[in-house]
């Protein structure tokens, strides 16, 4: 995803946010939108805690692994928050529903593309 970005002019930048030099990097005050992928919970609330000071105008998207840290992040600011699990069940039930199991094979070869 951070290369897909690349081509579209989009600041980005793969670290650990935990990290001071990578959230200096992050010019997490003049963003619109920051997404952190890494189910850690003490680092996705260190992110929203810098955001909170930092940049609230910004949209903040977190992933937690259970439901039980996705509350605790939604109490702490987090306008979004992927639970995996959840997200995966919402795209097998799409796929059904649009009945695109005729498709599935295009789908298979199009995530494969991820793995290389």
């Amino acid at each position: 995803m951070v290369e897909r970005l690349k081509d579209k002019n989009v600041h980005r930048l793969f670290g650990d946010i935990a990290d001071l030099d990578i959230q200096e990097r992050a010019k997490i005050d003049e963003a619109k939108v920051v997404i952190s992928t890494v189910p850690d919970i003490e680092d996705n609330l260190l992110l929203l805690k810098e955001l909170k000071h930092e940049n609230r105008k910004a949209k903040i998207v977190v992933m937690a692994l259970d439901f039980r840290d996705a509350k605790t992040l939604y109490k702490e600011g987090a306008d979004y928050v992927i639970l995996p699990h959840l997200a995966g069940g919402r795209q097998i039930a799409k796929i059904i529903s649009e009945n695109n199991l005729d498709n599935i094979e295009k789908l298979k070869l199009k995530d494969q593309k991820y793995f290389s």
